[in-house]
């Protein structure tokens, strides 16, 4: 959870996803353009992206992260991804209803939420003798 869009608070989100899932070579994301709600703050984040300053470009070339996205209004593209927020959305919106949350609950909920995600098993195959799950592939 990002709590401004300035880069260091953007890095420091990026810190504690690789913290928790390790650090990845490629970063894939929406092309945040296609949105229009909070287009004046996604607009930000887009350049943030696209026109980092040194921090940000220094940090992701320390690790030789790349970041890509997918063609603007092709949401098709992130088949996969798209169906997580689906799912999270489904799940969060039960959890939480109309209620106003600390940042302290509101980061809680969302960790609980991606605990479930992960524990989903991934196969519908009744044979399957061993259940996989994300949770599995993301910490063994």
């Amino acid at each position: 959870m990002v709590t401004d869009l300035t880069s260091e608070a953007f890095i420091s989100t990026l810190e504690r996803l690789f913290a928790r899932r390790g650090k990845c070579s490629t970063l894939l994301s929406d092309n945040t353009t296609n949105f229009v709600g909070a287009q004046a703050e996604l607009e930000k984040l887009h350049n943030l992206i696209n026109y980092p300053d040194d921090n940000l470009r220094n940090f992701l070339a320390s690790d030789a992260i790349k970041w890509k996205f997918v063609p603007p209004v092709s949401p098709n593209f992130g088949g996969l991804w798209e169906a997580g927020v689906k799912c999270f959305k489904h799940h969060f919106r039960r959890a939480i209803g109309n209620a106003n949350l600390t940042y302290e609950e509101f980061n809680t909920v969302i960790l609980e939420i991606e605990g479930i995600l992960n524990s989903l098993k991934i196969s519908s195959d009744i044979n399957d003798l061993e259940v996989s799950t994300p949770g599995h592939f993301l910490i063994g």
